[in-house]
């Protein structure tokens, strides 16, 4: 985020994203939200130069003024074993503008940053509340496989309201309870299979190197 920002870690559990922001960018105003009152102590302890921590099921205990210029957030997307996108659904309505239909938290040209597991249908919840990525990594690690999303409003949502074909589309899929990963058109799920690959290539070979350094090291 830039310098002075005002940054929102939505589901911020012990505040581990917040912590990695404070450490890139210290100048920025750093809000930290959470339901776990377990959660919310943690961060008090983690982060100490956080500027608020809220204590808040979603949306619902901040004050309605607030607004942000990022808003960044690994949401839990799990109800017992199940996949369960209410928390994410509820994070990205509060986050859209007003004039969609959203609770206006995102301030206009606002950035909206999102980890989530690559079987959770992120692309269709943004599209169907008027954002567009503008970037999507792929992170494969020993937890999992996530997407990174960083999305701003589009400007066709924001100027048909939130009516444009992307946005009626993803709400569409959600409503049939679709499982895709993301929402996607044209070449998009071509390019995100190129990522993967990519992205696992490197990590194969670094690995290989890593080893091959070690081996090296053990001989001398």
């Amino acid at each position: 985020p830039p310098r002075g920002a005002t940054v929102l870690d939505f589901a911020c559990g012990s505040g581990i994203i917040g912590a990695a922001l404070l450490q890139k960018q210290p100048s920025i105003a750093l809000h930290m939200l959470d339901a776990d009152s377990v959660a919310t102590e943690a961060v008090r302890r983690n982060v100490g130069s956080a500027y608020a921590v809220h204590l808040s099921d979603g949306w619902a205990s901040v004050d309605s003024s607030l607004r942000f210029d990022f808003i960044v957030s690994n949401p839990p997307v799990h109800s017992g074993l199940g996949d369960d996108m209410e928390v994410v659904k509820g994070l990205v309505q509060g986050a859209a503008p007003r004039a969609l239909g959203g609770g206006g938290r995102l301030k206009p040209g606002g950035i909206l940053c999102l980890v989530t597991q690559t079987q959770i249908p992120t692309g269709c919840i943004l599209h169907a509340n008027g954002f567009e990525e503008s970037q999507r990594n792929f992170v494969d690690c020993e937890a999992g496989h996530f997407l990174v999303w960083t999305a701003t409003v589009g400007h066709s949502a924001a100027f048909q309201g939130g009516d444009s074909e992307h946005a009626q589309r993803a709400a569409r899929l959600l409503q049939h309870g679709t499982q895709s990963t993301e929402f996607q058109a044209g070449k998009e799920d071509e390019k995100v299979t190129q990522s993967r690959n990519h992205s696992a290539k490197q990590w194969r070979a670094n690995t290989g190197k890593d080893h091959q350094d070690l081996a090296l090291a053990a001989q001398k």
